[in-house]
């Protein structure tokens, strides 16, 4: 499902028009610790990172203080690479995801509701 790709998942919203945290993708192979290091700056304290395609709350971490960012990273690329082990591209293995973390309400959108987002998203755009 499209909506297990939470980075898709946040690119549809955004096209959508619908608000969703602010993100930043770490592409396997292509950042350091010091960009890593960095991410809190970016994005503010609290963070969640996770892994870019995985189900539920495998490999998640809400990070509150700059000393867990490079653990919590760690974990999210170490489960996306077993979730990924399967992916024709090698490029598109591994890696986390980071968005800030409001502290307050969690929202969930049911699978469904994606779906049928893409629907109407893939058919406006076929239609003009």
């Amino acid at each position: 499902s499209m909506a297990i790709d939470k980075v898709m998942t946040k690119r549809l919203l955004l096209a959508e028009g619908l608000p969703t945290p602010r993100y930043v993708l770490l592409r396997r192979g292509a950042y350091s610790p010091a960009d890593v290091a960095a991410v809190p700056d970016a994005l503010g304290l609290p963070l969640i990172v996770k892994p870019p395609r995985e189900g539920s709350s495998i490999g998640v971490t809400k990070v509150k203080g700059y000393s867990e960012m490079q653990e919590a990273e760690k974990l999210a690329a170490r489960e996306a690479l077993a979730h990924d082990a399967g992916a024709d591209d090698d490029r598109e293995q591994g890696g986390a995801a980071a968005e800030f973390g409001r502290n307050g309400a969690s929202w969930h959108i049911h699978v469904d509701a994606i779906k049928a987002m893409t629907r109407r998203s893939i058919s406006s755009r076929t239609a003009r």
